[in-house]
């Protein structure tokens, strides 16, 4: 004989909604400097289907910037001045995460003494 719990957590199956399917200009990847060059509606409107924490852009140029100190190249100018644009970012999650990539590529001289 099975019980119907009545306390938390409710034993009903909440049906969810699943994001809709990947159109065929959808892309496979993002090139990370994108990312970090694309205004907030930009990146709204073009990566609106993934997650995204209060429908905040900064949470995907922090996730970006993770990215880029993780596989980019230090040395690349374009790399360079996208981080220094995240470094003088007025978000300090920005520019906390900028400090870090750019200390993880290499690159201390461009992150100010207070990050």
């Amino acid at each position: 004989m099975f019980k119907v719990q009545e306390a938390c957590p409710p034993n009903r199956v909440e049906e969810r909604r699943r994001p809709a399917p990947a159109a065929d200009e959808d892309e496979a990847w993002v090139p990370v400097l994108d990312i970090l060059s694309a205004s907030d509606a930009e990146l709204l409107d073009r990566h609106g289907r993934w997650y995204i924490p209060r429908r905040q852009a900064r949470y995907v140029r922090r996730n970006a910037l993770v990215v880029l100190g993780n596989v980019g190249d230090g040395e690349d100018p374009a790399v360079e001045a996208a981080l220094r644009r995240a470094l003088a970012d007025p978000d300090p999650l920005l520019r906390e995460h900028a400090a870090w990539a750019a200390r993880r590529l290499g690159r201390d001289d461009l992150v100010p003494a207070a990050v």
